[in-house]
């Protein structure tokens, strides 16, 4: 006789419609848990399931914390990326309003440098600049 034990068939799940008893009934396996982008401090800390609910987490609510979350890389790269266009645009007007005090005579371009002295926004006043050009335009096309 071998000194090993013998081998027993295996264990049916019990679909496959082949003999053999289904085991016990198994226990409810816990809802998977979500993943969240960024945990709130009071959860990073304690390593607790955060939900990421914003402006307050379940586990915050539920135990009286503070819930505060650290600014993620993605959104600081969006303001970084909002910053960048903001001032492209701005560099934009500024070079075009430059272009266009060039190409007019002194006393439009004294009125151009008014407007800004008093305060009006670059964006503003090249808006101004390029709705009476085109006013002009309007004006000088001759009726047919």
């Amino acid at each position: 006789m071998s000194h090993l034990r013998p081998i027993l068939p295996a264990i049916s799940t019990g679909g496959s419609g082949q003999g053999g008893s289904a085991p016990g009934p198994r226990a409810p396996l816990a809802p998977k848990r979500k993943n969240v982008d960024a945990a709130c401090l009071a959860c990073k800390k304690r390593k607790m399931g955060c939900d990421g609910q914003e402006p307050r987490c379940a586990v915050c609510v539920k135990r009286g914390l503070l819930c505060q979350y650290s600014p993620t890389e993605n959104q600081s790269s969006k303001v970084i990326k909002r910053k960048l266009t903001d001032i492209e645009e701005r560099l934009h007007a500024h070079e075009e309003l430059y272009s266009i005090m060039q190409n007019r005579t002194e006393e439009e371009s004294l009125s151009i440098i008014r407007r800004i002295k008093s305060g009006q926004d670059v964006r503003t006043v090249l808006r101004h600049l390029q709705d009476g050009d085109l006013l002009l335009q309007v004006a000088l096309v001759p009726q047919t």
